[in-house]
């Protein structure tokens, strides 16, 4: 069997039910090469989980690569993405040095990454997490109303969308009116990284401007807090940077993107795919409707059965074997 697989392949019905291809992989091409994104599928359980635990094999700096554009190891050597690198680059205001030296907590193995996460929990305090979760119930409540008052509702429009950007945006303490914006940010972060703009000129695409636009917005927004610090999350990351370890102003920047980006956008589609998972298995549904305990255990099943995130990327430090097969660095 010919197994057709590629993560950043064209749109096609293969991304809106990607399971059977999964099954395939599995059965039959457990280690199988993506000619378009230049890089190995693995889809077996156990092979998933020796790479994600094994980070001195498996780097997440691919992470890096991958999401600025370039998706293979000697992507630095490809003039096309040299050139949409520098691109990106001219619209930030960040030089391409700072910005290929950057720090994010997903591209970073240990032990840095626990470095830069011990600093980035400062802002997740158990009381900071407690009001966060009383704050995101009124705007639950807020979003549900017209549905409680027997108006139309949308569940993505009217709660998946605005639920998380409303709460990440009060988090970060930016202003209430730049929301629209944080999702139009978000949207063509999601599109330029790993949809349909991906590979293409960035310039043309909006990417670079949108990126551009959003990152001259985050930089304003730290500068103000250094003259004035606030109770908010970008205020206690500014005021981590501080001895070896402290964060750069562009590695605040680039956890703020990640914590809009990812949470924004895996909020609003782990909603969307429970709700489309409870109305075709109205068995299910009524399960919960009786027994409201089962609600925690439905949103892990749900992370599990139709995940938002449906792939990582790391890079082979050394050559290697998996799924019985040699894999070089």
């Amino acid at each position: 069997m010919t197994i057709h697989f590629d993560p950043f392949a064209p749109a096609s019905a293969g991304h809106e039910d990607p399971y059977p291809s999964y099954a395939a992989l599995r059965d039959e091409a457990p280690l199988h090469w993506a000619e378009t994104t230049r890089a190995w599928v693995i889809s077996r359980y156990d092979d998933v989980s020796t790479v994600l635990k094994n980070p001195e094999i498996f780097s997440s700096e691919a992470m890096r690569t991958v999401l600025m554009q370039g998706s293979a190891p000697d992507a630095a050597k490809d003039p096309e993405n040299v050139q949409r690198m520098l691109a990106l680059a001219q619209t930030l205001p960040f030089s391409l040095q700072e910005l290929v030296g950057s720090r994010n907590l997903i591209s970073e193995d240990p032990p840095a990454h626990g470095v830069m996460r011990s600093l980035v929990n400062r802002g997740f305090t158990p009381r900071r997490i407690q009001a966060w979760e009383s704050r995101a119930r009124e705007i639950v409540e807020s979003c549900v109303a017209p549905l409680r008052g027997g108006g139309d509702f949308d569940v993505v429009h009217d709660l998946a969308i605005p639920l998380p950007v409303t709460l990440i945006a009060e988090i970060l303490g930016v202003e209430a009116e730049r929301m629209d914006d944080f999702k139009r940010w978000s949207d063509g972060v999601i599109t330029g990284s790993s949809g349909s703009g991906r590979g293409l000129d960035p310039i043309e695409t909006g990417f670079a401007a949108v990126l551009g636009e959003m990152t001259r917005y985050i930089v304003s927004v730290i500068e103000r807090r250094e003259r004035e610090p606030g109770d908010d999350l970008i205020s206690v990351l500014v005021q981590a940077r501080e001895g070896d370890a402290s964060l750069s102003t562009i590695d605040v920047v680039m956890f703020v993107i990640l914590l809009l980006v990812a949470g924004n956008e895996t909020t609003t589609n782990l909603i969307g795919n429970a709700t489309c998972a409870l109305l075709r298995h109205p068995d299910q549904l009524a399960r919960v409707r009786a027994d409201r305990s089962l609600m925690p255990g439905l949103v892990e099943e749900v992370l599990r059965y139709d995940s938002p995130i449906q792939l990582v990327f790391r890079r082979v430090t050394r050559d290697v074997e998996i799924a019985g097969r040699r894999v070089e660095a």
